[in-house]
């Protein structure tokens, strides 16, 4: 179940990010989480967009040639202008800096730019990692630019159609150049500088689907090349397995105990670990065997 702040993050890199204003429609076949009654779902998006707006986010309406409203965020009001502190401002912008402490030192980096020596003497409360990645591969999105970054040890050149934001992790989604073909990438992965290349090098497929890109379960996401895996599933939890696999479609056999084995197509190694692992000793792997004994590896590992 996607929540109202993934939602939102997702509903600004969408709007941020699109080449034109585009309608409710189009909007909600991008993003998760909005009911499927069309006017609850008009009045979801009316809640957000006023939260928007009220949060300082220019959200603007515009009429298409059918009459029909559509949204965008500029990027030129979008991003902070020059912000001409007063001497209150910046011993508020101080402390808040002090109190929540970014990776690497941001927070502080940012006050010297701006005039102003960072509280070193106050304790953080809070710690939040940063995502050095994330500026580029929005330019490279908002830009239509090709993105080259390294990626666990090779290089990858993408172009990016979208940015989003997932389980508490961003990713970005695209055209892997290489290989051609689209592929997913968490962004917190990426391993040193990203290079933007020249702008509008590309234009994002109209056939491109966020909701494909980014499926409910995160085991299905294109991180790699999928591969079919068979999974038994005991009937307390078979219900809630057949579920997250797709539906009926996936059972390939049923015992009559009421437990189930699904033929699943995992496209994320990681999640798909860290998904089964969540049914404990009620799922196991039992095909592919090199699948299979990958699992008995990590798990031995573990016990170590």
């Amino acid at each position: 179940m996607v929540d109202r702040l993934e939602r939102l993050t997702n509903l600004i890199a969408l709007l941020l990010n699109a080449a034109r204003p585009i309608t409710l429609d189009e909007i909600v076949m991008s993003i998760e989480g909005y009911p499927k009654e069309p006017e609850t779902r008009r009045q979801a998006f009316e809640r957000d967009k006023r939260l928007l707006r009220d949060e300082g986010v220019p959200v603007e309406t515009v009429h298409v040639d059918d009459g029909k409203a559509a949204y965008r965020i500029s990027s030129d009001e979008y991003y902070l202008p020059p912000l001409d502190l007063s001497e209150d401002e910046l011993v508020a912008l101080n402390l808040a800096v002090a109190a929540v402490h970014l990776e690497g030192g941001r927070g502080s980096e940012a006050l010297w730019s701006l005039g102003d020596a960072p509280a070193e003497a106050l304790p953080p409360l809070a710690a939040l990692p940063v995502i050095d990645a994330l500026p580029a591969l929005f330019d490279g999105c908002r830009r239509r630019a090709a993105v080259s970054f390294s990626y666990r040890g090779q290089t990858r050149t993408l172009e990016p159609w979208g940015m989003f934001f997932r389980e508490g992790f961003w990713y970005v989604a695209g055209r892997d150049v290489d290989r051609s073909e689209e592929r997913v990438f968490r962004a917190d992965r990426i391993q040193g500088d990203v290079t933007v290349g020249p702008p509008a090098a590309f234009d994002r497929p109209e056939t491109f689907d966020p909701q494909q890109v980014m499926p409910e379960q995160a085991f299905r996401m294109a991180m790699v090349e999928p591969t079919l895996v068979d999974v038994e599933v005991d009937a307390p939890h078979a219900a809630a397995a057949t579920a997250d696999a797709g539906g009926e479609e996936a059972v390939i056999d049923r015992r009559p105990d009421g437990g189930v084995t699904l033929r699943i197509a995992v496209a994320n190694p990681d999640a798909f670990r860290s998904w089964i692992f969540g049914f404990l000793d009620h799922a196991h792997v039992v095909a592919p065997p090199a699948v299979r004994t990958r699992f008995v590896k990590w798990l031995e590992t573990m016990a170590q």
